[in-house]
């Protein structure tokens, strides 16, 4: 049977008589009386209300999570006295849903309790906003102390990310979200506690530091690490030993114990904030800020016009000026400006640029790969193709822009398994980058392959295959029914998310 996003959307909007024993929790509902929910592609998350406090539902949309090691993670939370967890209680066969044919089944889903307090992104500018350096000085400490609990317990959270970090009004950092955790140790949180440190740091020392990072601020600790080189030769001159020590421990990682990185994190919140010049000139150094975010004495029309500053790809910078985009260097000249109506940031050499209303595909010189002539475009990086619409027909073009396919499709979906879905008058195949067929077009729908599957529909029946095309399973269901008493808006973009992330097999 297939669950998707639209059937347990349903089940929460009407919850009475759906839990066997979650009776009394109800959905936070936005202005338009829907509950309130985001998604991924591994679980639905709606905010709900269970005797008094706030709670999020979690409902399983990928069969790829590990039921095992969810229920493990469950127990865990509910015997150990961590003041760093949050109550994550998975409660199998649960909730009643109701599938696309109105066949009742009870799934599987996990509450976790929300913590009062901000993510650690708002919780930053918040701080800085009002100029309290304390609380910043505070959750370094805490976070320090967070890492020597991670060294002592067997627990490692997966993916730890500044949205998934609460800081509490007492400034303790609590983790939320674990479905991608596993109850061993691991040195990888170590090191994300430890970027996270040093972007506290110089965000403390210099609230241009963090403002350069926009929207993206903490979670863009990418930026740090390629300039770790630069901020680790910076602080032989300048700034405080034990962020030094901090800098190079990471470039060590590999080979420096967990209690010695522990150590250097928590020493960082021990030092005093730096106030040095030239200690805040290398920080502008590492992420560009010194042509974007120029001081009172530096403020030139040529730096201060942009509306928008991208970040460093291929030593090129996305800007825009309130009307048109282009691409300068680290030093703030222009390198290619071609008057772009807009453009993506720089991907193994390659851009996708507008021009008025048509798209191409530009290299870091500013010479066209492929003409603005298309209706849109894509470009797989990691393929070295790239994806192109005109006149309402798709087709492959190689990393210069040499034809592959031609516009033959009439749909192509986007690769998977390195493999593409496409249509063909009316029956869908898949083909390998190179154009050639790997599949014959003999569906009459087909989604995109994940983990080795895919899932086809041939004359009514739904099947699951494998990449040389062979079947796997017959399925019973077919995802193409949705909720209808949503909006056509709202029933659009479920249909396009369980089409996305359809899982690859089904109870």
């Amino acid at each position: 049977m297939y669950i998707n996003l639209s059937n347990y959307m349903e089940s929460v909007s009407n919850p009475n008589g759906r839990f066997k024993t979650l009776e009394g929790i109800y959905p936070v509902r936005d202005c338009y009386h829907e509950p309130v929910m985001t998604a991924n592609r591994l679980t639905v998350n709606f905010e709900m209300t269970y005797k008094g406090e706030a709670y999020t539902l979690k409902c399983l949309l990928n069969d790829s999570l590990c039921i095992e090691n969810l229920r493990n993670i469950s127990d865990y939370t509910r015997l150990i006295d961590s003041p760093y967890l949050t109550s994550y209680t998975y409660y199998p066969q649960e909730m009643l849903v109701f599938d696309n044919f109105d066949n009742p089944l009870y799934v599987d889903v996990i509450l976790q309790k929300e913590p009062e307090g901000r993510k650690l992104n708002d919780f930053l500018a918040n701080c800085l906003e009002r100029g309290d350096i304390n609380s910043i000085t505070e959750v370094m400490r805490k976070i320090g102390d967070l890492a020597y609990w991670f060294t002592e317990n067997d627990f490692s959270h997966g993916r730890l990310t500044a949205s998934n970090i609460i800081i509490t009004s007492s400034c303790t950092p609590i983790l939320i979200n674990y479905e991608w955790a596993y109850t061993t140790r691991s040195f990888h949180d170590l090191i994300s506690l430890a970027y996270m440190t040093i972007i506290l740091y110089l965000s403390a020392c210099e609230s241009e530091f963090y403002k350069g990072f926009k929207r993206n601020s903490i979670p863009i600790i990418r930026e740090l690490r390629k300039n770790l080189l630069l901020l680790a030769r910076g602080l032989r001159e300048t700034g405080p030993e034990p962020l030094k020590e901090l800098v190079l421990a990471i470039q060590k990682s590999r080979f420096m114990p967990d209690k010695h990185m522990c150590d250097k994190i928590a020493a960082v919140a021990q030092c005093d904030i730096h106030k040095s010049e030239d200690f805040i000139a290398l920080m502008q150094r590492i992420v560009g800020l010194h042509r974007f975010y120029p001081s009172e004495t530096e403020n030139t029309p040529e730096q201060s016009r942009y509306t928008h500053v991208g970040h460093m790809n291929d030593m090129l910078r996305r800007v825009e000026d309130g009307q048109y985009v282009k691409f300068v260097n680290a030093q703030g000249k222009t390198i290619i400006d071609g008057n772009f109506s807009d453009a993506e940031d720089f991907a193994e050499g390659r851009s996708v640029v507008k021009v008025d209303k048509y798209y191409g595909v530009i290299d870091t010189t500013g010479r066209y790969i492929l003409s603005p002539c298309f209706e849109d475009v894509e470009w797989f990086p990691e393929l070295n193709v790239i994806k192109a619409l005109m006149d309402g027909h798709y087709g492959l073009y190689s990393r210069e822009g040499e034809e592959i396919t031609g516009q033959i499709y009439t749909k192509m979906l986007s690769p998977g398994d390195g493999l593409f879905a496409v249509r063909k008058e009316c029956h869908f195949g898949f083909i390998r980058r190179d154009g050639s067929v790997a599949i014959d077009f003999i569906y009459d729908d087909a989604f995109s392959f994940q983990n080795g599957k895919a899932r086809v529909t041939r004359n009514g029946s739904v099947y699951l295959i494998d990449t040389a095309g062979n079947i796997i399973e017959e399925l019973r269901d077919s995802p193409s029914k949705t909720y209808q008493t949503h909006s056509k808006a709202r029933t659009e973009i479920f249909t396009e998310f369980d089409r996305a992330n359809a899982p690859a097999t089904h109870p």
